[in-house]
């Protein structure tokens, strides 16, 4: 199964398109889900839902699509449990995890940059931010977004980066646990 983590979009608001490089890639209907982690914009938000067959979008507190869910959502993703939330802060997304267990954690960060790691069992990832939209703490953000492949429990994280017009694309296998609070 393969899954399409996106987020901090914001077009036309700080970035007027998905870089042409990242266009090639995301091909209408390969993926399976997608989790965006909101700032969207309803032009941002129907391209981002055309990518796959199912998607989760949350609020991000700017510049949302006007169906957006919540500020985080809970979704089955396969055998995994998977938590989306628009949350920035380490101790309160480690504690959203506490509070509800799940397998995968999505979220966001202040500076916009892709990270994956796993923690206690839980793989965290955040997917940076599409465009490379700039941050209130990060003028020059890198373009960047994740795919999951996920067998089981099984899951390979492909973090993609455009870097001087090229795309970059880092992966690293991760094998889960059913989750436990």
């Amino acid at each position: 199964m393969l899954i399409l983590v996106v987020g901090d979009v914001f077009i036309p608001s700080r970035r007027l398109a998905v870089p042409e490089a990242f266009s090639k890639l995301l091909k209408k209907d390969v993926f399976d889900h997608c989790l965006c982690t909101g700032n969207t914009g309803d032009e941002a938000a129907e391209y981002v839902r055309s990518l796959a067959k199912k998607t989760t979008m949350i609020e991000g507190g700017f510049a949302d699509a006007a169906d957006a869910t919540a500020r985080w959502a809970g979704v089955q993703v396969g055998d995994l449990s998977v938590d989306v939330t628009d949350e920035i802060d380490y101790d309160a997304v480690m504690q959203r995890r506490h509070d509800h267990p799940s397998e995968i954690v999505v979220h966001k960060s202040a500076e916009h940059v892709c990270t994956a790691f796993t923690k206690k069992g839980t793989l965290y990832v955040c997917p940076g931010s599409l465009t490379g939209a700039f941050s209130l703490v990060e003028p020059a953000a890198t373009p960047s977004f994740v795919v999951l492949d996920v067998q089981g429990y099984e899951v390979e994280v492909f973090k993609y980066s455009l870097v001087d017009d090229s795309v970059v694309v880092h992966s690293k296998f991760y094998k889960l646990s059913p989750a436990r609070s």
